[in-house]
This record gives C-alpha cells, sequence and structure tokens, in this order.
C-alpha cells in the first residue's frame, strides 16, 4: 500500500476512489487514512477462474466512465490498444500478478491471449449477473 500519512486530502480523496472506497463521511484526515486502511474490498467483489487465472473484480466495475470508454474504443473502433489501461483499471494491484500468469513461455501476453482472456471475463460476469 502507498504511504498514505504523506499523502493531502485530496490524494487520499483520489486514492480512495481509484479503489472504490467512499470516505465522503470522514472529517479528519486521520479517518480517511484509516477507513483506507480497514476497507475490505472484497465484500463486492465477484471472484472468477478464467484460463487457469484466478481474479477478483468489483461487481460495480463497468460502471465507470473511462471503462465505458475503453470498452467503446474496443467495440466499436475495434481498438485493441484501449485493452491493457481498460485491464488495470478493472484489475488494479492485481493486474501485474495476472499479466505474468497470462505469459506465454517467451515471457510476453501475446494481445490475442489477453483480449481472449478479457472476453472470458466478460461472459463469466454476465453468467453470473
Amino acid at each position: 500500500m502507498d504511504n498514505l500519512k504523506v499523502m493531502t486530502n485530496a490524494q487520499l480523496e483520489s486514492y480512495a476512489h481509484m479503489r472504490g472506497i467512499d470516505i465522503a463521511d470522514c472529517s479528519t484526515k486521520a479517518e480517511r487514512i484509516e477507513k483506507i486502511e480497514n476497507h475490505d474490498g472484497e465484500a463486492n467483489k465477484v471472484a472468477l477462474q478464467v484460463m487457469g487465472v484466478a481474479v477478483s473484480i468489483s461487481e460495480d466495475a463497468m460502471d465507470d466512465f473511462e471503462v465505458l470508454g475503453w470498452l467503446g474504443d474496443i467495440t466499436r473502433k475495434g481498438d485493441p490498444t484501449a485493452l491493457p489501461d481498460l485491464m488495470k483499471r478493472l484489475f488494479r494491484d492485481d493486474w501485474q500478478r495476472i499479466f505474468d500468469e497470462l505469459k506465454g513461455d517467451d515471457y510476453r501476453l501475446r494481445t490475442s491471449k489477453a483480449a481472449e482472456f478479457f472476453a472470458a471475463i466478460m461472459e463469466e460476469l454476465n453468467a453470473k449477473n
């Protein structure tokens, strides 16, 4: 976890927002830090096993304006360059582990495999809803 104590209130708010933590009810910096540190983000996550990789994703991950834009770029424009940003946003701190597990024998994550993985994630999420 980043060093929360050296962050400004604005940075804490941004950090919390990016992680889906509501700190609006906190009136002091100490309360914000405590709420972020004690947040149990697993309560609103869906656990999935896709292509041999265990992932968890926030139930409301798609309720994000930037995610919507990246999805549009991928589906409407056929632009795969939005996929890395999209996946980093969806999987947050867990992205590096997922990335490493998806890499091939040549230590690269091929675009086609990442796209297949993302499509499988979307299919699993739709099946759970």
